[in-house]
Formats: C-alpha cells, structure tokens, sequence
C-alpha cells in the first residue's frame, strides 16, 4: 500500500512560499511578532509574497511567534549574528534577489526611559544592545549588495536627546515622534527611526494620509489623519469604556506591564501630587499591579455590579489593533481527555520529590565537599590557623593603614583595646588569592560607604525588576526637603516615652567611637540643641554646624528579644525625612531565608543519604555598626529629650538607612564566601545571621573555623547568641529540625502562643486600632512566609 507522510505546519507553510517573495521582514527584539502580522496583512490585501527572521530570546514569545506565523525562521539572539550569517540569510530567504528587505525592531527601552533619574542610555547594559544592533545593521547594508532596507525602529522618547541623535546617525534615519492617540483610543508615544522622505511625501498626491506636524519634547512628531475608532467596534464582554473614551474623548493612558514583583511597581516621583487619593487607594489595594495612573476612575472600566475594574487583556489588544483572543495562551486540549489526564498523573513526580533547588555556588560546594569530606576537619583547622598568622605578620601593615584613615573611620574601626578591629590587609591579601571579584569593597572599607545617592552594585545580584530605586531624588531637591521636614517637625516635636533607653544608647556609641556629640545646632532651627547632662561625656556641647545638614529624628522600635522579653532599639527616619529618596539601585541583595536550609539538607541527603545532618548558627556582633559611613556629615541625627532636643552624628553606617542595607549586605556576602572558599563550608547568611547545615562528623569544624576566621579578620561574632550544631535550632525566629527522612520547619512555641493571645484579646475586646493592626498583620505575614506558605495546611 502507498505511505503517506504528514508535513509539520513549518514545512507546509515553507512550500506554500516557494515562489519568489516580494518583501523578506527581518524583526528584531521580535516580542509579539505584530512586524510580521502588519506584513502579512498588507501582503495578502495586495495579493504579494513574504518571508521572514525573527529575533526573540524569551522562549515563550518565541513560541507565539511559530504559531502565528510559522513560515518565519527564528534565529533566537542577534548577537550571534554578523554581516556574513546576516548576508547568507537573506540569500536564502530571497534567492533571486529582487525582495525588499524591511528590517523592524525594538530594542530595549528600559535605559533610556524618562521615568529614570539617571537613564544611562547606550552605556546601559540593555541600552548597549541598541548600539550592537545599530553597527550589525550598518555592516550588514554595507556588505549585501543590495539597495538598502525599509527601515522601521521604535523606542521610548529617551532621557537624552543626544541617545537619539546617535542612532539617527548610525542608521541614516531621521527619528520623528508618533503617537497611537491619532486612533483615538489610546496613548502609545514613540520614537520612530525610519527611512521616509517626509518633506517629499507631504506633498504627493498619492500619500494615503494628510500629514500634521507638531512637536513632543523637542522631537518632530507627525500626526496622520487617520479615521477615529468606533467605540463601538469594541466587543467588551459586558463592561462599560471608560469615561475618558465616553464622556471626555480623551485616549486611555500608555498602558504598562504588570509588575513582577510581588511589592508591587511604586508610582514614579513625577507623578506625585497628580494621582488622586481614589486612585493610590484601588492601586495599594490592587498590590500596586499597574503604575498608579491606570487607578483613576476615568480610565477604568465598569463591570455590571458598577464595580470599577483594571481592562482586561482582551480588550486591551482590540485597543492595540490586534485580533480579539489571537494571543491566549490558555490551552484546554489537555482536559478533554480524562483517561490521559489520569495516565500522565501516575507518571508525574510529585513536586515535594524533585531535586533541591540549591544556588549555583552551592552545587559547587557539594561536588568538592563529597570528594574532601575525609580531609575537612584537618584542612579547616589548618587554613583557620593560616590566617591567624597571616594576620599577626601583617600587624605592620595593619597599623600603616588606619594610621592614614579618616578621624572618624579610625573611631568606626577601633577597638576596645584601642587597636584596629578590621585587618584591611590581611582580608584583602585573602581576597585576592581566592579570586574575589569585587575590588571596589576595600576602597569602601577604607573610605567608608556611600549613604546618599547611587548605590554600589552586589557580586552577583539579582536585577532589580521594578522602578523602585529607578528615579533617585537630585542631592538638592533633597536637601531643600529634608530641612522643610526638621523645621516642620521640630516645631511640634514630641518626647518619644523610650527616649531614656535611646539615650543610653547613644551615649554608649559615643563611647565606641560609633557616635559623636552632643553638637549645637543651626541657628536657623526652632529649637536649639542642648547637651545630655545624664552623662558626664554627653554633657558639653560640641560646635555643630552652621547651616542645615542632612537631618533625622531618631524613634524607638519595639521589638521581642531571643529571651522573649521585650526590647527597644532606636531607628533613624531615613524614609521620613526622604534620604532613602536618594538612594539609586539596580539590584536587590541575596538572602538565604529558612527555606535555603531546608533545600541545603535535601541536596546533601540526596547526595550522601547515611549523612546525620546538624543546623548551626551564629549573630554577627553590631553588623552594620562595624562599618563607617563616608561622609558623618550625611549622619546627623536629632534625639528629642524633656529638656531639649540633642544633636549627635554617626560616625557608622544607620539604622533604617537603604544604603546601610545595601552595604553591610555585601559585607556579608564577603563573609559568606570566605567561609565557603578557605574553609569549604556551605555558609549561608540572612542579613547578619549566620549559619549552615551539614553532616555531624563535619558540622563542629565549620562552626568553629568560621568563628575563627571571621574574627582574625575583624568580624566578631556574637558569644551570647551561639548556636552550636544540633538537629534543632531556632533559625531566623522559626524552629527548624533535621532528621533522617525529612526537615520539619514549624513556628516557635512562644510566637504561637503571643499570636494566640492577641487573637484571642482581639475578638474578645472586639476593638482592633489601625497601628495595632499593622503590627498584626506584619506578624501574620511574617509567620505565614516562615512556614513556606503552609501554614493554613492544618486546615
């Protein structure tokens, strides 16, 4: 009997196009793949041929693309390609030779956007990929033999003009500004770098739009006289437009992307003062989805119950001219078949019985680990040994060096014996024979670390995916509020009931070396400052300064100490007072929370399952405070008293400072990775506390080698907070216990029993104040997130 062969969609599509085609479309940063839709429209009104590339490196929108249009090659990242695979492409696509070649792109916008502060533009790393693709398309024209290509590239109207003008150059294309709005829908302004005559077409008969032309931010933009939308074209399942298109005939916002991160996407500073407090309310309540502008009652849609709700996707790609549902991903073939769905269920691993999801760095660990094990006890021991005495030969050096530091960086590293706590020498020697990558955190620990403005970035970071730290606030924009909101404050200044335990507190900083003062305070003030007469070295004024420097208040947090027994510690209001305003940040630090222990034990019992693993963990000794601040005068800090207010500066990093986060957090990255590289100890940190899991026969040498290296080179540990190996530990304020089959995560007793009783106060008081409540729910969510999301499983 004859064979009969089934052809792929691809193959059928790649026959149906064996005829010379007329136009070859090559998309770049292809995403949707709406360069192709637009050719495929316009080819098939005409009754002419296509083919095309398509440059997409997010496999999900790499696989739309092949299912709409599956005649396309995809080529995946374009900086694989030169002129030559360029050239050789083309040939293929096109043998004859006769197509017009249309090239569309859109590269990256997020370093050019004006909501950024400080948009790096082509410096960017994602901005740097516009440049690459600008001189990949220059040599490719350049070497092809043929005439050059329809050009159609699109970005954000940038920060700098000058990041426009540059591709303009490189390209041979004028940019010029066009704006979705002409449709009457919806705002979509962008940058438009294309190869039109335009004095020359304005005027021809055969232009298919009357052309206007005005200008957006400096930038020509021409208006095409288009005909409006029917709004009732629109098929919007049973919801009501918004009052903009409706009432106002005004066009709905530039839409934007929902916000990966689960804090949401924070409201840009140039929309302060312009959002209604409606609007901040259903954006705080939406978890801050879209940017706050999509919130106001004018842009929103009504459902049936006269609910005002978020445009679905749906309707938002009518508003975008695509096809109505032509991008759903939801596919229900898999549920058709109930028979198939129970026999893919008795095949499918369980998710609890998957490999541990361990950091790359760790499986690196376990690999040597497996191999060392018989030898660690001894080799840590003797690498401990080796730094200690590393240390005492270069006490020389030590001394050199914090002879020639700043005063107060010198009182930020001195010790109680007068020396210097951190051996800068010792530690960067070490650094450099195990190849750490960031050089610039000696230079910090030698200067001290930046507080205000842009941050340093963390070894290996994840990038930030949200506008957060996106849009810092300029030095003297901050300085003009700062002083407004001590002035303001200062004149309805109230005693914290704490501010006896704030003051023994900084009294004893004081003594450290961490804080200096009491100072006098500006003449301009209020209020003047006066000395602290409860101690003796606290009770003369020091000549402070003259004019208004960075200023905070200090406030008391209250807290549960490890005995469980309350505590206060005293915070600055560095978000009140807008200094974290100022803080820039492309990245967010890496924390190993409880979960990272649980999936630390499973990989090892998945690779040695007779190991008997023990958790351990250490407090590191004043953290942050161990590290000086550039500059004290970005410090100072007022304590209210009931005789006056005091005036102190830090000397140390602070507390409820963004900056000091970011700093000590690559601090104790260091930490952590010297630990792992000298001593081969899976150590993990969560902010200052330390720890790890490991077999018992090993668990003891990394607890106390750690111990020992990290105080040789000035990182002392807390002795009152030791938590030796054990299969139990209270690790992060949640219990965790390893054992032979299994890691049990569970909620301390003591956290159990206060959330009991407030609960139980609560309902029976039935009275439940707004700060009580935040509180509450912090704790809640504390507990929830501690358990991995389990805790409802009791239920």
């Amino acid at each position: 009997p004859p064979t009969v062969s089934l052809k792929s969609r691809a193959a059928v599509a790649r026959a149906h196009n064996r005829t010379a085609p007329d136009f070859v479309m090559l998309s770049f940063f292809d995403g949707l793949g709406t360069a192709f839709m637009v050719c495929d429209n316009y080819c098939k009104a005409r009754n002419l041929q296509w083919s095309g590339a398509s440059w997409e490196i997010d496999k999900e929108l790499e696989s739309l693309g092949a299912e709409h249009f599956p005649q396309v090659t995809l080529r995946g990242d374009f900086e694989q390609e030169d002129a030559a695979t360029l050239q050789k492409l083309v040939e293929e696509l096109d043998p004859s030779g006769r197509a017009r070649i249309v090239i569309a792109g859109g590269p990256p916008c997020h370093d050019f956007s004006r909501i950024r502060q400080d948009a790096p533009g082509h410096a960017g790393h994602e901005g740097s990929k516009f440049t690459r693709f600008a001189q990949l398309i220059q040599s490719v024209e350049k070497s092809w033999g043929r005439s050059r290509a329809i050009l159609l590239v699109e970005n954000v109207i940038p920060q700098n003009r000058a990041d426009m003008r540059k591709v303009e150059r490189m390209l041979d294309a004028p940019a010029v500004v066009h704006d979705a709005s002409d449709f009457g829908t919806i705002s979509r302004p962008r940058v438009w770098w294309c190869r039109v005559p335009w004095q020359e077409i304005a005027h021809r008969k055969d232009c298919p739009f009357n052309l206007r032309w005005t200008t957006m931010q400096g930038i020509p933009r021409v208006h095409f006289d288009v005909d409006k939308d029917e709004l009732d074209s629109f098929d919007t399942e049973g919801l009501t437009l918004p009052r903009c298109l409706t009432d106002e005939a005004k066009p709905v916002p530039c839409l934007t992307t929902p916000a990966d991160d689960p804090q949401g996407r924070p409201a840009p500073r140039s929309s302060k003062g312009k959002i209604s407090s409606e609007a901040t309310q259903r954006s705080l309540a939406d978890k801050r989805r879209y940017a706050p502008w999509h919130y106001e009652s004018g842009v929103m849609m009504m459902d049936r119950d006269q609910r005002l709700v978020i445009p679905p996707a749906n309707i938002k790609e009518q508003w975008h001219h695509l096809p109505k549902g032509d991008y759903d991903e939801f596919d229900l073939s898999h549920l058709e078949d109930p028979d198939e769905h129970w026999r893919q269920s008795r095949v499918m691993p369980h998710p609890e019985a998957k490999d541990a999801s361990i950091e790359p760095g760790l499986k690196q660990w376990l690999q040597v680990w497996s191999r060392m094990r018989p030898h660690l006890a001894e080799l840590r021991d003797a690498v401990a040994q080796q730094i200690e005495d590393l240390v005492d030969d270069l006490q020389e050096d030590t001394e050199a060096w914090y002879a020639n530091l700043a005063p107060h960086v010198q009182k930020a590293y001195r010790s109680e014996t007068r020396t210097c706590s951190l051996q800068l020498p010792a530690l960067e020697k070490v650094c450099n024979l195990f190849g750490w990558q960031d050089r610039d955190i000696f230079k910090e620990l030698t200067h001290g670390f930046r507080l205000l403005g842009p941050l340093a970035p963390g070894l290996g970071w994840k990038t930030r995916n949200d506008l957060r730290y996106a849009d810092p606030m300029p030095l003297d924009e901050f300085l003009q509020k700062n002083e407004l909101y001590v002035k303001d404050k200062l004149r309805r200044c109230r005693v914290d009931p704490c501010w006896e335990a704030m003051a023994q507190e900084i009294a004893s900083d004081v003594t450290k070396g961490r804080m200096e003062g009491p100072f006098s305070s500006p003449a301009s003030w209020p209020k003047q400052a006066v000395p602290l007469t409860t101690f003796s070295h606290t009770s003369k004024l020091e000549k402070g300064p003259i004019a208004h420097k960075p200023t905070c208040f200090a406030f008391a947090v209250h807290q549960v100490g490890s005995d469980g027994k309350p505590k206060v510690r005293r915070a600055e209001d560095w978000r009140r007072s807008f200094a974290n305003a100022t803080v820039g940040a492309k990245d967010s630090p890496t924390y190993h929370d409880i979960s990272t222990y649980v999936q630390l034990a499973v990989a090892i019992k998945q690779k040695h399952p007779q190991a008997q693993l023990l958790i351990w963990g250490l407090d590191h000794e004043a953290a942050y405070r161990q590290l000086a601040a550039e500059d004290p005068d970005h410090t100072w800090v007022i304590l209210p008293t009931p005789h006056g207010i005091t005036l102190w500066r830090h000397t140390v990093l602070m507390f409820g400072s963004v900056a000091s986060v970011w700093a000590y957090c690559r601090i104790a990255d260091l930490m952590s990775w010297l630990c792992r590289a000298c001593l081969l100890t899976p150590a993990l940190h969560f902010v200052d506390d330390f720890g790890s899991c490991e077999d018992a026969d090993l668990a003891s040498s990394a607890f106390e080698c750690s111990k020992r290296l990290c105080k040789a080179l000035g990182f002392s540990f807390k002795q009152s907070k030791e938590q030796p190996p054990h299969t139990t530990q209270v690790i992060q304020g949640v219990e965790i216990s390893v054992h032979d089959s299994f890691v049990k995560v569970s909620g301390t007793a003591a956290r159990r029993q206060r959330l009991d009783e407030d609960l139980v106060s609560i309902l029976t008081s039935n009275r439940l104040p707004p700060n009580e409540a935040s509180s509450l729910a912090g704790r809640l969510q504390f507990y929830c997130q501690s358990l991995l999301g389990k805790s409802h499983s009791a239920t």
